[in-house]
């Protein structure tokens, strides 16, 4: 599944262009793991296909990109590398959810907006895929679509799953970019935390989470 949080601090685009390309990048995931253009719309008005978390993500967005001082957006994704994807997602789609993600940030280029991209893989550790890069010519967005998919395969999945790990670096990722910068993470993983395969070690660091 995928989740998407946000934070405020960004500057004045048009909210129906923005509204525009955020459901333009829901569309492009959705339909690319087989969702009709149906439950697409359905997302953006009764939120029937994302969680109320998501939705609220998407609201702080807006209210970001409409109302902040800066026109800059800093993107991280952070992918799940778990083993469990070789069977979860065998045939990849995630690799195709991610294109079509990363390649939708151009929009928010082409609306004045300054997007940055970073991204990393976790499993029982965390392995990034590029640090923070500025997306603005078309060729800057293709090496990010290149970057992130290249690395997400099933050849490369391997370990258990701690969300603590990932979360914690992704944090502070973003932390490390301006304060007035508006931030997103897309944080995609197929199941529940499991740092080590020991219940005492999920419950242990969902206590701290």
């Amino acid at each position: 599944m995928a989740k998407t949080s946000s934070s405020r601090g960004c500057s004045a685009v048009p909210r129906k262009q923005l509204i525009k390309t955020l459901t333009s990048m829901i569309a492009a995931s959705l339909l690319a793991i087989g969702l009709s253009g149906t439950a697409v719309q359905a997302t953006t008005t009764s939120g029937s296909q994302i969680t109320e978390v998501g939705q609220q993500a998407f609201k702080d967005l807006s209210t970001c990109l409409t109302s902040g001082t800066t026109k800059a957006l800093d993107v991280f994704y952070l992918v799940d590398s778990s083993g469990s994807l070789s069977y979860t997602d065998e045939k990849e789609v995630r690799r195709t959810v991610l294109e079509n993600s990363v390649g939708q940030l151009q929009n928010f280029s082409n609306q004045g907006v300054k997007v940055s991209f970073a991204a990393a893989l976790f499993s029982d550790s965390v392995k990034p895929i590029s640090n923070w890069m500025s997306l603005t010519a078309p060729s800057d967005f293709e090496k990010a679509v290149s970057l992130i998919t290249q690395k997400v395969n099933n050849d490369n999945v391997r370990g258990f799953t701690d969300w603590e790990e990932g979360l914690i670096r992704a944090k502070e990722a973003l932390s490390s970019r301006p304060i007035n910068n508006c931030k997103m993470l897309v944080w995609l993983t197929d199941g529940g935390i499991n740092p080590t395969g020991e219940i005492r070690d999920t419950l242990a660091s969902l206590k701290r989470l």
